[in-house]
């Protein structure tokens, strides 16, 4: 049916510490790994970005990282994204919650392609069946089989596009608008106000 709410998480327990927790060095966790979870909420909605609403908590004072961030993004058309990252959470919540009109989707677990990576294996990365995601219409649920990831892709194409072989597959306007959107997240957690953008969809 039609997508009319999303919720993506991102959650840990316990702050990095080092430069992830400096926000004067690397902005919080919401601009590190939230950052994506922005991009993700956009791909999914391409409408006019309404406004932005975001509460972001400072639990640990000897850090300058938000402990916390709750972002909610209002599209034309009455459709909203929840983006929330969290240092706080030792039970992590669903990965991606999918509110459409003909069912419920949701999944759990991250990407096995990361620790993949850091074991200097990404192309064997294989997900758990355990954390497939899973669809309810109402009456019956169904499991959905996760497609690989295939993250070099990205870089493979950041390189044909400086070697004038390709076509960036990210766009300038895709990407002002995700920093719109967190531009307007850390104004509106300041002023505890709705910042208003009518940011139209992305040329």
């Amino acid at each position: 049916g039609e997508l009319r709410s999303l919720e993506l998480t991102w959650h840990g327990f316990g702050m990095w510490g080092g430069w992830r927790s400096r926000a004067e060095d690397a902005g919080g966790k919401l601009l590190d790994v939230g950052a994506h979870l922005v991009d993700q909420a956009l791909q999914f909605f391409p409408q006019t970005i309404r406004s932005v609403y975001a509460r972001m908590h400072h639990d640990f004072p000897q850090f300058s990282a938000e402990s916390q961030a709750h972002v909610i993004i209002s599209f034309e058309g009455g459709m909203t994204a929840i983006v929330d990252t969290s240092s706080l959470s030792a039970i992590a919540k669903h990965r991606f919650h999918a509110f459409g009109t003909k069912g419920t989707y949701i999944k759990y677990g991250r990407d096995p392609q990361e620790d993949a990576m850091i074991k200097g294996q990404i192309d064997t990365a294989v997900e758990d069946p355990g954390t497939y995601g899973r669809f309810h219409d109402g009456t019956t649920e169904t499991t959905i089989t996760t497609l690989p990831g295939r993250w070099r892709s990205y870089y493979e194409n950041v390189r044909d596009t400086l070697a004038g072989t390709a076509e960036s597959a990210v766009k300038l306007s895709e990407v002002r608008r995700a920093i719109a959107v967190l531009d307007a997240a850390f104004q509106a957690a300041r002023t505890e106000q709705a910042i208003e953008l009518n940011l139209p969809p992305a040329a």
